[in-house]
């Protein structure tokens, strides 16, 4: 009977053990990925955020594919979303296609330097606009390349271009 409780007792507390080991290992992996996870938000949060106002879905894809993941691309497709995001948050560049649905572009321009932000407009549109001068460049769509666009962007945001590979003789 003794041998009995003993080894019952014995049981319990190798189950309890068991049971405190697993938790504890628990907390130390939960605590690793948080700790991780906090890390990437560190990162994300230095990259420069770049807001892309474009009606036009295809030319959001294809700025991100090219910006991302150097910068922290935002799209809107409208004048209100973008002076919405303009007031809400900081941006290193805003790339513009002052043809919007619900305004002219221009309005934004206006609101930046009303604001005293020092934010570069990058215009990328199918036509010249009187807005040119005020932008700090232009690109025309389509006729512009992506690697154009890319440089503009980067040269805009300060970004230093990823380095070559060295050509073997």
């Amino acid at each position: 009977m003794i041998d009995m409780e003993l080894n019952r007792s014995l049981q319990e507390t190798g189950t309890a053990v068991a049971s405190a080991t697993l938790h504890r290992a628990l907390r130390q992996r939960s605590a690793h990925i948080e700790a991780r996870a906090r890390d990437q938000q560190r990162a994300a949060d230095a990259r420069p955020r770049v807001l892309h106002v474009d009606a036009d879905a295809d030319s959001a894809l294809m700025l991100a594919a090219l910006l991302v993941p150097e910068t922290a691309v935002t799209h809107v497709g409208t004048l209100a979303a973008a002076l919405q995001a303009v007031g809400q948050q900081q941006y290193g560049l805003v790339v513009l296609d002052p043809e919007l649905p619900d305004g002219d572009g221009a309005a934004l321009i206006a609101a930046l330097k009303r604001a005293g932000a020092n934010t570069p407009v990058l215009l990328y549109s199918t036509q010249q606009t009187i807005w040119s001068a005020q932008a700090s460049a232009s690109l025309l769509k389509p006729w512009a390349s992506p690697r154009q666009l890319w440089g503009a962007a980067t040269r805009l945001l300060g970004l230093r271009p990823p380095a070559l590979p060295a050509v073997l003789p």
